[in-house]
């Protein structure tokens, strides 16, 4: 394998690692196996390590319960459904189920949270960029092309769309947490691959959706193999 190949390769299990380590910030902590996740961070990319274990010693320090905080009955919500009021749930859930069901995303084996979970959808960024790896690994360039356009698509009409949403919404309400630092690596996290809607004022009222259609993983060419062991699960 020549050594551009191999950073290529490199690069991407490093940003799988990232968005598996902030998904795991966003999960009941009673689900997350400690040792497993100094594990993934130390796979994180090296300038952000740092940045990844400072937000883990905070949410671990015991300062506030999840579900304080999270986890349907925290003070703040945990969903995109919460985050997109003029944007009908039944949209959202359809273009997330055509997203994991094309790609084989088994969300329920990770958090068993519902699909539009802030954890569950960025698991399913780092299960994507992992699948690109794969792909590129085994030489399916056309499988690796295919994923990485359909991630890009997901982040954007997504992640993209929330983030910055539920960011504000734990640096108002739960300050000093630690999950309020996981929200600003969240947007910093999702900001490095695509153009995020920057929220102002009230959290969840300044949210709109410019598009307000559903689609089923649009970009999708069919559906692509499920790989096992592409999965960074706890």
């Amino acid at each position: 394998m020549m050594e551009t190949d191999r950073a290529i390769l490199t690069n991407l299990f490093s940003k799988s690692a990232a968005f598996a380590s902030i998904s795991a910030f966003f999960r009941r902590p009673a689900d997350v196996d400690r040792r497993w996740l100094e594990t993934v961070i130390d796979e994180v990319p090296i300038n952000r390590r740092a940045e990844f274990r400072a937000v883990r010693y905070a949410i671990n320090s015991d300062r506030v319960s999840y579900s304080e905080i999270l986890g349907g009955t925290g003070v703040c919500q945990d969903g995109e459904i919460g985050y997109r009021p003029k944007t009908p749930a039944g949209a959202v859930l359809a273009d997330l189920a055509g997203f994991y069901r094309a790609f084989g995303y088994p969300f329920e084996s990770g958090t068993g949270e519902k699909p539009d979970h802030i954890a569950v959808e960025l698991q399913f960024v780092s299960f994507m960029f992992a699948k690109e790896a794969h792909a590129l690994a085994s030489g399916d360039t056309d499988t690796a092309d295919v994923v990485s356009g359909a991630r890009v698509m997901f982040l954007s009409d997504h992640l993209a769309l929330w983030v910055t949403a539920i960011a504000d919404s734990l640096k108002q309400r739960a300050a000093g947490s630690g999950y309020d630092l996981a929200g600003e690596l969240l947007v910093e996290l999702v900001k490095s691959e695509v153009p995020v809607v920057e929220i102002a004022g009230d959290p969840v009222a300044a949210v709109t959706d410019a598009e307000g259609t559903a689609f089923a993983c649009g970009g999708c060419a069919g559906e692509i193999p499920v790989e096992e062991e592409i999965s960074i699960e706890p």
